[in-house]
């Protein structure tokens, strides 16, 4: 996940977020397919509280990201599911993650939402 400020990004999404500060990325992998696939876009929220069963994604202090369902957070840990089954849930350190936002909308392929630049 880059960080690209306010319209410098690679294109736009047409749909509207109550979240002031959300932004949109484009989803690689299969890990949480058939709910979100590869090629789609998301509209992340981080100003909405992100809670146990919502899609997430998390920034980890080592620079990668990854999109997956929150399953819990508790005793300092996370634990990160995927939709794919054949995928096993991950637990991490609260002190290995720089960021938890919460995913607001799916943008599926060729809905005409996206908009490149």
């Amino acid at each position: 996940m880059d960080d690209y400020p306010p319209g410098h990004g690679h294109g736009w999404l047409n749909i509207h977020s109550p979240d002031p500060t959300a932004y949109g990325l484009k989803v690689r992998g299969d890990s949480m397919r058939p709910r979100i696939k590869s090629g789609e876009h998301i509209v992340v929220e981080p100003g909405v509280e992100a809670l146990p069963g919502d899609d997430v994604v998390v920034k980890f202090v080592d620079g990668s990201a990854v999109v997956k369902e929150l399953l819990w957070i508790r005793d300092e840990e996370v634990s990160l599911g995927s939709i794919n089954n054949g995928i096993p849930p991950i637990t991490r350190s609260l002190a290995d993650i720089v960021s938890i936002h919460r995913v607001g909308a799916i943008v599926p392929r060729g809905s005409g939402m996206y908009r490149s630049t």
